[in-house]
């Protein structure tokens, strides 16, 4: 099977779907759309490159694994999760099911407090709670890189472990108890990750802090 008949058989499977929401349809242009992008995620190029290569055989390999994320998306499994990543705010970020999918609705927060900030005469910290993909305050951080932003959260899958070259841990004596701050640093010196754990928070919320902690030191 050649990319261009992967593709045809994955649009026409996904336009048959149904839609992820009751006011949704599903046209041939997007299916077609998605199947170019599932297709590129399997095979790592860039949709530009399929359709310069549509007569390219695909490995019987290359084949099961378009099609496995072809059956998934036809039971509704987010496009997003199964790219692993979504746009937001001109940014890519990485997405899985412990995450909730940033909204394009949500770039409207960010351009909020983004006029905020421009009026604003000295530097100011944004605390992100729940951050989750971290989608809001990176983007904030982007726009403005002498903010702080610290994102808080309990998940560990928001580190990529393999870019820290130093981590600072602070702990302080809160009026809730023991307060925690991370900060992390990559190979460049730049400050790629902050988090904060202040509260009084549940067992396995403190567990996952301190296991953060402990991996990070390791």
């Amino acid at each position: 099977m050649t990319i261009e008949q992967a593709l045809l058989t994955g649009q026409r499977r996904l336009t048959s779907r149904v839609p992820d929401t009751v006011a949704d349809t599903v046209s041939g242009t997007q299916a077609w759309i998605e199947a170019e992008m599932l297709l590129s995620h399997v095979l790592g190029c860039e949709r530009t490159w399929l359709i310069a290569h549509g007569d390219v055989q695909l490995s019987a390999s290359q084949k099961k694994q378009f099609f496995k994320v072809i059956d998934r998306r036809e039971q509704q499994e987010p496009l997003a999760y199964l790219l692993q990543w979504k746009e937001f705010c001109g940014l890519r970020f990485h997405v899985n099911r412990h995450v909730l999918i940033p909204r394009p609705e949500t770039e409207e927060m960010v351009e909020r407090v983004s006029l905020f900030l421009k009026q604003e005469e000295s530097k100011t910290a944004i605390l992100d709670v729940g951050t989750g993909s971290g989608a809001i305050g990176i983007s904030v951080k982007h726009r403005f890189p002498d903010s702080m932003v610290i994102a808080s959260d309990a998940a560990r899958t928001m580190i990529n472990f393999n870019s820290v070259a130093q981590c600072w841990v602070t702990t302080v004596d809160g009026a809730w108890g023991p307060t925690s701050a991370i900060e992390v640093y990559d190979r460049h010196g730049r400050c790629s990750f902050v988090a904060s754990q202040t509260g009084p928070v549940n067992r396995w919320i403190y567990d996952a802090w301190e296991q953060l902690i402990a991996d990070l030191v390791d």
